[in-house]
């Protein structure tokens, strides 16, 4: 069955979630989904936050073609959200 970028960010986010909930040595606090950024139109597929805080750490861009194809994933500049 064909995967969309929602339905696999969404499954990735599950993933980290539950590795980070077992990881309590690992910075990172929780992954979220199809945002946008304060102030702007663009979407960001995929944040991770450091650990008790809204400060992203890992931003991702994904494409599904036939292929899955992760085309950006990269340290965040260090922003607020809200």
């Amino acid at each position: 069955m064909p995967v969309d970028e929602r339905t696999f960010c969404a499954d990735v986010k599950a993933w980290i979630d539950e590795i980070l909930a077992r990881r309590s040595d690992l910075p990172y606090g929780e992954a979220k989904v199809e945002e946008h950024q304060v102030g702007s139109q663009k979407r960001l597929d995929l944040k991770v936050f450091y650990r008790g805080s809204q400060r992203v750490a890992l931003t991702g861009e994904v494409n599904v073609t036939r292929h899955v194809k992760i085309t950006r994933i990269a340290p965040s500049q260090s922003y607020q959200l809200g």
